[in-house]
């Protein structure tokens, strides 16, 4: 509600005077009205959470989550494969370690653990309406989006992370399965450059890396259930709301899975909070009241590999980035 200042009298009289202070006043009213509106929205969604975590129970299990691009994007699969096993396949000696692997059926992968789960799908390497520099973002926030529609139907009571395959995982990250919070986030970690073999510590880490959000399933479930009406005033989202159920069954053996899911989500929704390395993940939760707890290690980004997104890092290409990483000092280094 916006109200259109009245026109003053050409001195500026008491009817001009009186009419400022009515706009003041109704301004003031709406300010207020919004505050409460967003304090119920707050409200409602975090009862929500509570519900799905009195149903679901203290967290059982750290669930990796990990979208492989298409292989047209792909420069080297057999780099991407070795980057993929080194990251994570170390943490399946803990039987509280799942992982989720979600790749188009042409990406050739051959890992075979009881808790680990392929899913295929044919996705294209293209998507009419999505321009090519976004593509990226909305594949990987869809293939996201399925296994944790796979996760919600098992109904367990887990950590989710959302993994990008050339993050490396520590051991040390499991001790969050000791903790009941809503949700993590890696402020800090390290990052090694695989031109030079160099380490370097990272501030702001959740900034760059993609795997630094891990999601209590209670929150990631009830976010993904609800319509986004709680998001609807959001700059962060569009104002289309996701209508979809986590029942909906999703034609995954057609290129055309990818548009229906498209057309069903709202795609910035696919984009900046599922599939762009979730950056705006922390703004979106704060304006519902949740907080992610801060951890410092665990995860360790490499550079330099061939098949970064975001190209070759180098002080010339990316000084933003260079001008914040610390040399590594501990010895040794972690094994990456």
């Amino acid at each position: 509600m916006t109200l259109r200042q009245p026109r003053r009298s050409p001195r500026g009289g008491l009817h001009g005077k009186v009419a400022y202070q009515c706009l003041r006043i109704s301004e003031a009213l709406e300010r207020t009205v919004r505050r409460r509106l967003v304090s119920m929205v707050d409200a409602r969604f975090r009862s929500a959470v509570e519900r799905q975590y009195r149903r679901l129970g203290p967290p059982q299990r750290l669930v990796l989550i990990t979208s492989l691009p298409h292989p047209e994007h792909v420069r080297n699969p057999d780099v991407l494969r070795r980057l993929l096993l080194g990251s994570a396949q170390h943490l399946l000696e803990s039987p509280a370690v799942h992982w989720r692997i979600v790749k188009n059926r042409h990406f050739l992968l051959d890992i075979d653990h009881p808790r680990v789960r392929i899913l295929d799908v044919d996705f294209p390497s293209r998507l009419a309406g999505v321009a090519d520099r976004h593509f990226i973002y909305v594949d990987r926030g869809a293939k996201y989006f399925l296994a944790a529609q796979e996760l919600y139907r098992e109904g367990q009571s887990d950590y989710v992370l959302f993994h990008d395959c050339d993050d490396v995982i520590h051991p040390s990250l499991l001790e969050i399965l000791q903790y009941r919070e809503p949700g993590f986030v890696v402020r800090k970690g390290l990052v090694k450059d695989l031109t030079s073999g160099a380490f370097f510590e990272l501030d702001d880490f959740h900034r760059f890396c993609g795997s630094c959000h891990i999601f209590h399933s209670s929150v990631l479930f009830t976010t993904l259930v609800k319509e986004v009406s709680v998001f609807a005033d959001s700059a962060l989202i569009g104002k289309r709301r996701i209508t979809v159920s986590l029942d909906t069954d999703w034609n995954l053996a057609a290129p055309a899975g990818l548009a229906q899911i498209v057309r069903a989500i709202d795609p910035n929704y696919l984009r900046y909070i599922l599939g762009d390395h979730g950056r705006k993940v922390l703004d979106l939760y704060a304006q519902l009241g949740i907080t992610f707890k801060p951890l410092d290690g665990g995860i360790t980004w490499q550079l330099n590999h061939g098949d970064n997104h975001g190209g070759a890092k180098t002080p010339a290409s990316d000084p933003y980035l260079f001008g914040r990483l610390i040399p590594y000092q501990n010895t040794p280094a972690p094994q990456t």
